[in-house]
């Protein structure tokens, strides 16, 4: 598929089956670990619904020695309907998720709250995106932090 067709699918069916959610998951991981030996940073956007999609990331960062946080970013449902609604007259928007795919996700989401404080940051969509990026960047200082020097 181009990227910029749309795929139609119902949860865990078509791009959402699990095998297919494995997959791209499996992939990202491959990209990340890829871009971090060879020294470069990077930022891995997705959905990471369950914990077990999450672990590898924040395992890869951890046998790296490269900060890694969660942003574990919630919206009110009004909004992404709203949100939702739009995407689907816009020629240019290829999202094929509608309400009740994100109705089932969300129910199916698993709490990041087993990720440490200093891993995670919790934040609700729609405030201004500078505070957010602040926030990230003050986490990600932290935990440079914590990991101490790094050998050259």
């Amino acid at each position: 598929i181009a990227p910029t067709d749309r795929a139609k699918s119902a949860f865990e069916t078509g791009l959402y089956s699990p095998e297919h959610t494995s997959r791209t998951y499996e992939r990202l991981l491959e990209d990340a670990q890829a871009h971090l030996r060879d020294g470069r940073t990077g930022v891995v956007d997705a959905a990471f619904a369950k914990q077990a999609q999450r672990q590898p990331f924040l395992r890869l960062a951890q046998e790296l020695a490269v900060p890694a946080v969660v942003v574990h970013l919630s919206c009110p449902d009004p909004v992404v309907f709203e949100r939702l609604e739009r995407r689907k007259t816009d020629p240019h928007e290829i999202s094929d998720a509608d309400f009740d795919v994100y109705l089932n996700v969300r129910n199916a989401f698993e709490s990041p709250e087993a990720i440490p404080p200093q891993q995670r940051l919790d934040a609700v969509s729609g405030g201004p995106i500078e505070d957010l990026v602040s926030d990230l960047l003050d986490r990600l200082v932290e935990q440079t932090e914590m990991l101490g020097p790094q050998p050259a």
